[in-house]
């Protein structure tokens, strides 16, 4: 059983290490705030589907991918806590 709580740990840290190189792939060149001309600038990336080989194009303007990115970043943290909340380990009594 301890062989399969294992397994499953590095199942786990694995899909996790995805999720944050996946969320650090996509970075901003620059933090803070943009301009409006900036934000409605059309800006298109290359990004991996899962299920795909081939990459789709996907266009949106600067202030959606801020977001996206920004959603991405949130997603990744919860997964982190959530991931950190099950498996933190339990103290022992002491007298055993």
């Amino acid at each position: 059983m301890s062989r399969t709580i294992f397994s499953n740990r590095v199942l786990s840290a694995a899909a996790l290490g995805g999720l944050i190189l996946a969320g650090c792939a996509s970075t901003t060149e620059r933090k803070g705030e943009m301009t409006v001309a900036e934000g409605a600038e059309e800006v298109c990336r290359s990004v991996t589907v899962s299920g795909s080989i081939l990459p789709k194009r996907i266009c949106h303007n600067r202030a959606t991918w801020a977001a996206i990115e920004e959603r991405d970043e949130e997603q990744a943290k919860e997964q982190m806590r959530e991931i950190q909340d099950r498996y933190t380990p339990v103290p022992r009594e002491s007298g055993f």
